[in-house]
């Protein structure tokens, strides 16, 4: 046979497609294969990162559980004592006054 002959048989043709389709499988095996490579390495940081997260996550829920009754115990303590520095001010106020009006009472004219 000779080269224009081979170049134009069907059977010569349909192996070189089948050569070329071969090689094409191999590169996209490959590429899939690396791509499910990197894919598992992935999940496996995952897998170490999302418990971790999950634990700081748990831990900042429980700790906002314990500091909100907290928080809200020191915003009662301090408008009760606020309320008692205000109540002391009036009582003092009062005392005052009446301290000043027995004092200057006796004096008044009249």
């Amino acid at each position: 046979m000779s080269a224009t002959e081979e170049e134009n048989d069907p059977a010569a043709l349909l192996v070189a497609a089948l050569r070329e389709a071969t090689e094409a499988a191999k590169s996209a095996n490959a590429a899939a294969t690396a791509t499910h490579q990197v894919t598992l390495e992935t999940q496996g940081q995952l897998s170490r990162v999302v418990p971790s997260l999950e634990q700081k996550v748990d831990a900042l829920v429980h700790r906002l559980q314990v500091m909100t009754p907290r928080r809200e115990a020191l915003r009662r303590a301090r408008v009760g004592r606020y309320i008692w520095a205000a109540g002391g001010f009036l009582l003092g106020l009062l005392l005052g006054v009446a301290v000043l009006l027995l004092a200057v009472v006796p004096h008044l004219p009249g």
